[in-house]
């Protein structure tokens, strides 16, 4: 593939149809876009598929529906020979201050942001990284926000692409860190492995705990069916992984617990199914959890696992000389603010927003 296209296909080079492109034709959008074009153009490039609809080969006559994803992989030269702005291309049009046309998913909040790096509050239901090639993440939202903001980011460099430095399941919301510039992104990727920045989660379990534990157990990844088994002792192909909670209020009848929850190691679905592995599955969790627990809950409108990355501890300067030309977030504490569906369940299950407002290290 020309380096060109490749860039463009990772920076998210994609239009969304918004209420006025409803009804219309494709190559009618196709050619007000790239106006010069002659109509043979786009039809080869349909045909080619340097042109998709919803990651798909077009013909050009498909009528478009609000929402519908037009992605072109061509070159900013072919663009603007026919017509076509970089701008609109790499900006999109803008619906709002928050987002634009290519993102029609829940808006992350901006918990932080400096020179180098962005921290953000995921929204359940975003993908912080790509499933299948036409899946449009959080990488993408990053990239796009850094341009429309103008802020001075990867966009102005062909070796460095703005980019998250840590993956959350689709289901699970919270913190995310990403790094605007090279620097940022290699400073946090290497205070995750270090472990030198402390994560915290906020899981609600079935059952009552009532002491702080750190749990350990050998975790076994089932590629095929995207689920892992947890064993007590060592296996072929499964890892150690250490698990650190406390408890911080149970429910008014001691059937549910929130618990706050240290990864120690950081493995593929590790908080889900070791706590389930110990009989506490993690309310809403399709994969560890409990059916019938699951459909009660669903009552209140939750749709997935109540596991929210809800608070990240800095190291001081004098720990972490890396954070030089960050000291902004030397010492910092950050939450983030849990989604509305499991503040109500908490209040439900009578825990107060007090139970987990202070931060507390295990």
């Amino acid at each position: 593939m020309h380096p060109s296209k490749l860039r463009r296909q990772i920076t998210g080079e994609s239009h969304y149809a918004a209420g006025r492109e409803a009804g219309g034709r494709l190559d009618k959008y196709l050619g007000h876009y790239l106006k010069e074009a002659p109509a043979s153009f786009l039809y080869k490039m349909l045909r080619k598929k340097n042109i998709t609809l919803n990651g798909k080969k077009a013909a050009g006559s498909e009528l478009l529906k609000e929402g519908d994803e037009l992605r072109l992989f061509l070159s900013d030269e072919t663009i603007v020979k026919f017509g076509g702005t970089l701008s609109q291309a790499n900006g999109f049009s803008k619906v709002s201050d928050k987002t634009s046309f290519f993102w029609n998913q829940p808006v992350p909040e901006i918990l932080v942001e400096n020179e180098h790096v962005l921290i953000l509050n995921k929204p359940v239901g975003v993908l912080s990284q790509k499933a299948r090639k036409e899946d449009v993440t959080l990488t993408e939202w990053i990239r796009n926000y850094l341009q429309e903001s103008g802020s001075p980011s990867s966009f102005e460099q062909t070796v460095f692409q703005a980019g998250v430095c840590n993956r959350l399941d689709r289901n699970t919301s919270g913190i995310i860190l990403a790094g605007k510039t090279l620097y940022g992104l290699q400073t946090l990727s290497r205070m995750l492995a270090e472990r030198s920045i402390h994560k915290y989660y906020l899981a609600l379990v079935v059952g009552t705990i009532t002491a702080s534990k750190k749990i350990e157990g050998y975790l076994y990844k089932k590629e095929q069916h995207n689920t892992v088994e947890i064993y007590d002792s060592f296996r072929e192909g499964a890892s150690l992984i250490q698990t650190e909670y406390e408890p911080l209020a149970a429910s008014k009848d001691g059937s549910h617990t929130l618990l706050k929850v240290n990864l120690i190691t950081g493995k593929s679905h590790q908080i889900r199914a070791h706590l389930a592995s110990i009989g506490h599955p993690i309310v809403g969790d399709g994969k560890y959890g409990y059916r019938k627990t699951n459909e009660y809950f669903r009552r209140y409108g939750l749709t997935s696992q109540f596991l929210h990355a809800w608070e990240l501890a800095f190291p001081v300067l004098a720990e972490c000389p890396d954070l030089a030309e960050m000291k902004d977030l030397a010492g910092k504490v950050i939450q983030a603010t849990l989604p509305p569906v499991f503040e109500q369940i908490l209040k439900k299950q009578n825990i107060p927003p007090e139970a987990f407002a202070k931060h507390k290290e295990l």
